[in-house]
């Protein structure tokens, strides 16, 4: 068996045990940060604690969530640099996703909103919107 062939095997695998939809796999080219901003992603926070430096994409907040094209990425310094931890994303229309339904998202009047920590496994749950394993200066733990 190929390699490329056993890798999509246990993609699939995980997420059939899991029953957890996964984000659009081409997202790791996010961890580089400079990518995301050549992509249009721009800074929209300073750290928060227990999440991270926010970086969004708001032309991308509509009525649709595209895994593939998620409105905010998250970012915290591991190793003394910036590196992608979660995506977040948003949308005008209430919806679900890995079997969650989305909270309203205060920030941003009549949107909703879900974390997906799938770069930093959070123990506290894949889409909990804070995660212990980032602290108050959003370095990874």
């Amino acid at each position: 068996m190929n390699r490329t062939l056993v890798i999509a095997v246990s993609f699939v695998l995980l997420v059939s045990l899991s029953g957890v939809a996964v984000a659009h796999p081409g997202l790791g080219i996010y961890k580089d940060i400079n990518r995301a901003e050549a992509d249009g992603y721009v800074q929209i926070s300073p750290c928060v604690p227990g999440m991270g430096y926010h970086y969004g994409k708001f032309a991308e907040i509509d009525g649709d969530v595209n895994t593939a094209s998620p409105e905010v990425l998250v970012y915290a310094y591991k190793d003394g640099e910036l590196t992608l931890v979660a995506v977040e994303y948003i949308a005008t229309e209430e919806f679900r996703l890995y079997g969650k339904h989305a909270h309203p998202f205060d920030v941003i009047p009549g949107t909703y909103a879900i974390h997906s920590w799938l770069f930093l496994r959070n123990p506290d749950g894949l889409t909990t919107d804070f995660n212990p394993r980032v602290d108050e200066n959003c370095n990874v733990v």
